[in-house]
């Protein structure tokens, strides 16, 4: 598989220029960076509309690997990531209050 370097770049480009319009906060990118991740690899993988479960995408991955699963999987790890991640520090946050 070939790729065009500066496709790449162009599309890296704009990504970048996108971020800093809506300056997207930490949180806020990387819900978009697992958002697109799911997205790409279920458009890999031939999903249109509602794609695969993270359960079903878990088995997959070590059934059946491909690449969509493999993004689809990654974007589903770090959104859930992020937002366990805010969870704690709202919890911390009540503990340090009362």
């Amino acid at each position: 598989m070939d790729t065009d370097n500066d496709k790449i770049s162009a599309c890296h480009t704009e990504l970048i220029d996108i971020f800093q319009k809506y300056k997207l906060n930490i949180g806020e990118i990387l819900i978009t960076y697992g958002n697109l991740g799911y997205t790409l690899g279920a458009s890999i993988d031939g999903h249109a509309g509602q794609g695969p479960s993270e359960e079903e995408l878990k088995k997959a991955y070590y059934t059946t690997p491909t690449v969509g699963v493999g993004l689809m999987l990654q974007g589903i790890e770090v959104t859930g990531w992020y937002n366990q991640l805010i969870q704690l520090l709202k919890d911390k946050e009540k503990e340090n209050d009362t």
